[in-house]
C-alpha cells in the first residue's frame, strides 16, 4: 500500500506553522505545502481561506491544518505531537521518559504563555518596545532552566526545541538583535539548534521562509 503524503496548510507566513516545517525538515519528511495569501491593504481580504474553509474535511476547521491519510487535524501543537509520534520513531522527540515528556509539555505551555501577550502588539499597536519588555522579563527563567544543557530537556532534541528556536527568532527580530545580546546562553543554544543535521540544510535552502513572520495586517512585520 502506498504511504499517503502529508499535507499542511497555513497562511503564507512563518507564524504558527514554522516549527512544524522545521520538524519535517529535521526528520526528512516530504510534504505538500498549501499556502493561503492574505490580500493587500486596505481590506486585507482572507477570502482565499474563508472560501475553502467550509469545504475541508476537518472537525474544527482552522489554520494551520494537517492531512495524512485518515488523520485530519488542526492546532499547531497537536500537529507537532503527531509528527513526533508518527515520524520520529526512536528519536524521543516527545521526551524519552515521563519526566522529560512532562517537561516538554510544561515548556510548550510556558513559552506559549510568553508569546501570547505579544501578539496584540505585533498585530495591534506595533510597539516593539512593549514586546521586548515582555520577553526580557520572562526569559531569564527560561535561560536558567536551560542551564548548561545542550537542548531544553537534556542532551537530545525534542519538538519543543523547534518551537523555542522560532520564538528566539521572532524576539530577535522585534529587538533588532538585542535579544541575543541579553541572553548569551540562548544565543549559543540558537546556534546549536541551527546546526542540527538536515535542519541546517533546510535553513540554507529556498524552502526556508526568511520573512514574513506575521500576516500582512500586522503593524510590526518585516
Amino acid at each position: 500500500m502506498e504511504t499517503p503524503k502529508l499535507t499542511i496548510g497555513y497562511w503564507k507566513i512563518r507564524g504558527l506553522i514554522a516549527p512544524v516545517k522545521y520538524m519535517l525538515a529535521y526528520l526528512g519528511v516530504d510534504y505538500e505545502d498549501v499556502s493561503y495569501e492574505q490580500g493587500d491593504a486596505p481590506d486585507f481580504s482572507r477570502e482565499c481561506w474563508l472560501s475553502v474553509k467550509p469545504t475541508l474535511p476537518l472537525p474544527f476547521p482552522n489554520l494551520p491544518y494537517l492531512f495524512h491519510g485518515d488523520v485530519k487535524i488542526t492546532e499547531s501543537q497537536a500537529m507537532m505531537r503527531y509528527i513526533a509520534n508518527e515520524f520520529g520513531s526512536g528519536l524521543n522527540l516527545s521526551g524519552k521518559d515521563s519526566k522529560d515528556k512532562a517537561n516538554v509539555d510544561m515548556l510548550l505551555s510556558v513559552l506559549s504563555d510568553i508569546k501570547a501577550p505579544t501578539v496584540g502588539h505585533f498585530y495591534g499597536s506595533g510597539d516593539a518596545e512593549a514586546i521586548c519588555k515582555i520577553a526580557y522579563a520572562q526569559y531569564p527563567a527560561v535561560e536558567a532552566f536551560l542551564g548548561d544543557k545542550p537542548f531544553l530537556v537534556g542532551d537530545y532534541v525534542t519538538f519543543v526545541d523547534f518551537f523555542f528556536w522560532e520564538q528566539i527568532e521572532i524576539f530577535t527580530f522585534a529587538s533588532k538583535g538585542e535579544f541575543l545580546q541579553r541572553f548569551p546562553k540562548l544565543a549559543e543554544y540558537h546556534k546549536r539548534v541551527s546546526a542540527l543535521p538536515k535542519f541546517a540544510e533546510y535553513l540554507q535552502s529556498d524552502k526556508f521562509m526568511v520573512r514574513p513572520f506575521n500576516n500582512k495586517i500586522a503593524k510590526l512585520n518585516n
